[in-house]
């Protein structure tokens, strides 16, 4: 549903802009229907990133969102290649555009991006949504500048503030597409919103352990965060601390996917530096 209203805005926006010279609806079409694509793709690989690994793909296919990000962030640059010279042409040689137009339209579209938004908070029961919701409403609030900027063209007659929209938005999207291609998405980095030194000190913190090593966490999909960690602590109920310590990284930092081997103090302090 979500996904459908956005697309019949980016429809109303694009003959609009066309219609009455706007580029700014033209470029907020464009922001529009990366959003759309966007909450398309990742309501279509959500599922299968959630199936278990097999023999030939061991980690199954949390890593088709980050697939999907990377053909999105190439969408949205080949979308600003389409938009820039259009802009560029506009605030070289100003076009009478209707404020009223434009206010109405990206009015419209803070309404679609709440109500888009509303919907995954309604059915986050049934998947994350969270992040989906977050985006939406940054999306909203955007389209309140372009209501504004409208509001202005309307009561000012300065045709130049549609270009002026029209660069703000082309700049929104150059600012979404360069976020999906971070090293993080592409290169499998650490999970950015997960502090290695907050869950250093507290792996140290728990009962026993004397040292941490070899502490690794990364993102396995943009809601799915994996850890592993080698633990030098003395012998002990073993298989209870660990299955402890799963649950709590679980719940302290959202990690829901962590290795944890055990080097008993014996042992390791026969290794330099207790690495293996």
């Amino acid at each position: 549903m979500g996904v459908l209203l956005l697309l019949i805005l980016v429809i109303a926006e694009v003959v609009a802009g066309s219609w009455g010279n706007s580029a700014a609806l033209l470029a907020d079409a464009g922001r529009n229907l990366s959003s759309g694509v966007g909450l398309g793709l990742a309501w279509w690989c959500g599922r299968p990133a959630q199936h278990p690994g097999r023999e030939r793909y061991p980690y199954g296919y949390n890593r088709l969102p980050f697939q999907v990000s990377l053909y999105t962030a190439l969408g949205l640059c080949a979308l600003l290649g389409v938009l820039l010279p259009e802009t560029i042409d506009h605030l070289r040689h100003p076009r009478p555009v209707s404020g009223l137009l434009v206010g109405l339209l990206a009015g419209a579209g803070v309404l679609l991006h709440t109500a888009t938004a509303w919907l995954l908070v309604r059915g986050q029961h049934r998947g994350n949504g969270r992040r989906g919701y977050q985006y939406l409403f940054t999306d909203a609030l955007v389209s309140l500048g372009v209501t504004l900027g409208g509001a202005l063209l309307y009561f000012t007659g300065w045709q130049r503030v549609d270009a002026f929209l029209a660069v703000g938005l082309l700049g929104v999207i150059a600012y979404g597409a360069w976020g999906l291609l971070s090293p993080t998405r592409l290169l499998r980095g650490s999970a950015l919103d997960v502090n290695a030194e907050e869950v250093r000190a507290f792996l140290l913190g728990q009962p026993g352990v004397r040292k941490v090593n070899k502490l690794r966490i990364w993102s396995l999909n943009p809601v799915d965060t994996a850890l592993s960690v080698h633990l030098v602590r003395p012998r002990g109920d073993d298989n209870a601390f660990v299955e402890y310590l799963q649950e709590a990284l679980q719940k302290e930092f959202n990690i829901s996917r962590s290795t944890v081997q055990l080097e008993h103090e014996t042992y390791s302090s026969d290794s330099p530096g207790g690495e293996y």
